[in-house]
């Protein structure tokens, strides 16, 4: 199961989703959807586990997956475990908003304007480069480092404004 592909979306896209995740089973990849795995109480470690189990994380980018605590999850689990991340534009976004680490990777444009077809293989393309396996220190393949010790992360989508004080 290492060269599955798990993707992380916001419900909103589900029926694009759906079609994105039908299309990549029928071109041979073992797709992980949350809606098809998930049983029982313990759906978080569940989620978890379909990343650990997955060779890729494909990121389906739109103003409500940058604004969910769980897509978060999905990501910073993924890179913590130093899977490989490939962002798929689905719609439009205030830049501002997307995290540092999906701007620092090539996105990969699928929006309703952009042609289907095209987008598709390069999607296939870059699940299949992302799946290659990684010599030791790689780019791209290391998990993530502690922070140093006296610094706070930046939660994802944080403004930089300290939390007591950001306008309600």
């Amino acid at each position: 199961m290492g060269d599955a592909v798990f993707v992380s979306y916001a419900r909103l896209d589900v029926t694009f989703v759906r079609h994105l995740c039908e299309t990549l089973a029928r071109r041979g990849h073992e797709v992980w959807l949350d809606t098809e795995r998930i049983a029982g109480a313990d759906w978080l470690s569940e989620l978890e586990r379909g990343i650990e189990t997955s060779a890729v994380l494909v990121f389906v980018i739109s103003p409500q997956s940058l604004d969910s605590e769980i897509c978060r999850h999905e990501l910073e689990h993924a890179l913590r475990l130093g899977k490989r991340v490939v962002p798929l534009l689905r719609r439009e976004v205030d830049v501002r908003a997307v995290p540092v680490d999906l701007k620092q990777r090539p996105w990969i444009e699928m929006r309703e304007t952009d042609d289907a077809a095209i987008a598709l293989e390069d999607i296939l393309g870059a699940i299949d480069e992302a799946a290659r396996p990684r010599a030791v220190g790689e780019r791209g393949f290391e998990p993530l480092k502690a922070e140093p010790t006296g610094l706070q992360p930046v939660p994802f989508g944080h403004s930089g404004t300290p939390p007591d004080r950001r306008a309600l």
